[in-house]
């Protein structure tokens, strides 16, 4: 829902790509405003038109591992290949990077350096893969992805012109995560389409309510619904399945029990992320609760 403007710019990039003209998509935004969909259509609309697609998501958990991202990416498929096919995307160069998929000290931690080597190597592996088929590289989450993998993703980015090779990115805003720096320079340059999905309107609430309830809600509760959630895409989803399973229907007379249930899943991911704050985010998060709208820092 309203995201025709992005679909369009991203079908633009990818046909670029398969003709030769490497770019990297990157769609960013906040938890919830629809991210994940859009890499997920990125990847199909790459599949359909004959990309090799490789893909990766980034973990919380895993983000001290170096090169966890770039194994996930790789080892799938360099492992279903036939060994005189693997001989060919290691051929040259690329076998600078052969030792990163066979050595587990290279899974040190992330902070470590990172060998220009290997970062050449990777980037002729994903070269000499391009050069039998387009190829798209697919990342979800990179606001959790390793250093070593961020520094090679910025060397490949910007040697992307004459391959046939996609990079789709998708991320929280770079200030959320501990690799700020890495990740503002990868999606700074001139030459990424960068999306930002911005929160839905009034209308899709009532498309996605409809869709919930298999009935017209009333724009008593519909308007409720967009002011609970201002437009988040995900706790659109969340609060409307929750009224649902209580057995409300979406009527005005319904329209305070939106605020009322507070979906579970929104509670579960606002607690997850205050989890992973210092303990002063989260007395400050407490009293802003508690203030209410309105409260300002001196407060």
């Amino acid at each position: 829902l309203e995201r025709e403007a992005e679909l369009a710019a991203m079908h633009a990039v990818i046909d670029a790509a398969h003709g030769g003209v490497g770019r990297v998509i990157a769609i960013e935004g906040r938890a919830g405003m629809g991210k994940t969909r859009l890499v997920g259509e990125a990847r199909a609309l790459a599949a359909e038109v004959g990309f090799e697609v490789l893909v990766a998501r980034s973990a919380d958990l895993e983000q001290e591992f170096a090169y966890g991202v770039v194994r996930q990416l790789f080892e799938p498929f360099l492992a279903a290949l036939a060994p005189e096919e693997r001989d060919e995307v290691m051929a040259g160069t690329a076998g600078l990077a052969d030792r990163l998929f066979g050595d587990e000290e290279l899974t040190g931690a992330a902070s470590g350096d990172v060998s220009f080597a290997v970062l050449h190597g990777l980037y002729w592996l994903a070269a000499n893969l391009a050069s039998q088929r387009p190829t798209a590289i697919v990342i979800d989450d990179l606001h959790w992805t390793d250093a070593p993998s961020l520094r090679w993703l910025t060397y490949l980015s910007r040697r992307l012109e004459g391959l046939p090779l996609l990079v789709v990115l998708g991320l929280r805003p770079p200030e959320q995560s501990v690799e700020k720096e890495l990740l503002t320079e990868l999606i700074a340059d001139p030459s990424a389409l960068v999306i930002r999905p911005t929160a839905l309107g009034v209308p899709s609430v009532a498309t996605m309510a409809r869709e919930e309830f298999g009935l017209d809600p009333e724009d008593e509760f519909i308007v409720a619904c967009h002011a609970a959630t201002s437009g988040n895409p995900l706790f659109l989803r969340a609060i409307l399945d929750a009224i649902h399973s209580e057995g409300f229907s979406p009527t005005a007379e319904n329209a305070g029990r939106v605020r009322e249930i507070g979906p579970e899943a929104v509670t579960r991911a606002v607690t997850l992320r205050l989890s992973r704050l210092p303990t002063e985010a989260r007395r400050l998060a407490v009293s802003v609760a508690v203030l209410g709208d309105g409260a300002e820092i001196r407060h």
